[in-house]
């Protein structure tokens, strides 16, 4: 487990390395908003996420696209946010790809675990766009454990 700020350099110089061949038409965009960068969160839970976002996002469009990763906190909660354009069939080249949800399974239960069944995962396409929500507690004894 590590600080939330030091996986999020990581994921950038991680995502900067996979889209590098193509870096002009595919974007990556941090919009930090009340994201306290000591926060302690377990490892592989915003990775598997953002690989989905390429993969079945951005790195089907045709055009590219822009995958956008910003959070909210509350007193009691920390939402993170990740989104990403949702090709269809003509952007694609083919029928829809739904993937079989096994990166966001294992991502809802690392997060279970680690928070006693208060971390929570949310995901789905609403304009347009496919958003995963992380909903962890923020501001209590579960946001101190490393």
């Amino acid at each position: 487990m590590q600080d939330i700020a030091l996986d999020l350099d990581l994921l950038r110089d991680g995502f900067k390395y996979q889209i590098g061949k193509d870096a002009t038409s595919n974007h990556f965009a941090v919009l930090v908003n009340g994201l306290p960068g000591h926060l302690p969160l377990p490892s592989l839970i915003l990775q598997p996420l953002l690989e989905n976002a390429i993969y079945h996002g951005i790195e089907r469009l045709s055009g590219g696209g822009r995958i956008s990763l910003y959070s909210e906190a509350g007193q009691k909660r920390l939402q993170i946010h990740i989104e990403n354009p949702v090709p269809d069939a003509h952007d694609s080249g083919g029928p829809e790809h739904r993937g079989n949800k096994l990166a966001q399974d294992n991502v809802s239960q690392r997060l279970s675990a680690f928070f006693e069944q208060s971390g929570l995962l949310r995901a789905g396409r609403e304009n347009g766009l496919y958003r995963v929500t992380v909903s962890i507690p923020y501001g209590n004894e579960n946001t101190d454990r490393r």
